[in-house]
């Protein structure tokens, strides 16, 4: 922020800003998990269990047909679970086209399926949805 005071009309204003930007790539998936929740399906051990419970059951969207349909290739799958989250990413990225949307608000898993398109917060609903659905604890950062 800055306050500019000018003595004298003037027919022009300029500003030159640089910037520079490291955008060294990154693997977001380079994590370690709990033991116990390497391999899914998997169960939270009791006390994590209790505490997870807003991010498993919070706020999760029905089972519409669409968002069964979605799921189908993953229930029941035995998987390593960074394996999951890396198809469950690559099946959002794949089947919904990102749009730029500027109604206030978050669409529903179906309304999202349903058009094949979304804004990233309507992708990243999905996403934790899917997640709850699936039993993993999930949730949407403040904010979103």
């Amino acid at each position: 922020m800055a306050r500019l005071i000018f003595s004298n009309k003037t027919s022009e204003l300029r500003v030159e800003v640089n910037l520079v930007a490291d955008l060294s790539p990154m693997n977001p998936f380079d994590f370690f998990l709990e033991p116990g929740v390497e391999e899914y399906p998997f169960a939270y051990a009791p006390e994590l269990a209790r505490d997870l419970e807003p991010f498993r059951s919070l706020e999760t969207d029905a089972h519409g047909p669409l968002l069964k349909a979605f799921l189908a290739g993953f229930l029941g799958q035995k998987t390593g679970t960074i394996s999951l989250l890396l198809d469950l990413n690559r099946k959002v990225r794949d089947e919904i086209v990102y749009m730029t949307r500027l109604e206030h608000g978050v669409q529903t898993c179906e309304e999202t399926l349903e058009k094949r398109s979304g804004s990233c917060r309507d992708s990243a609903w999905l996403l934790v949805q899917s997640l709850r659905n699936l039993g993993i604890a999930a949730r949407l950062s403040p904010g979103i």
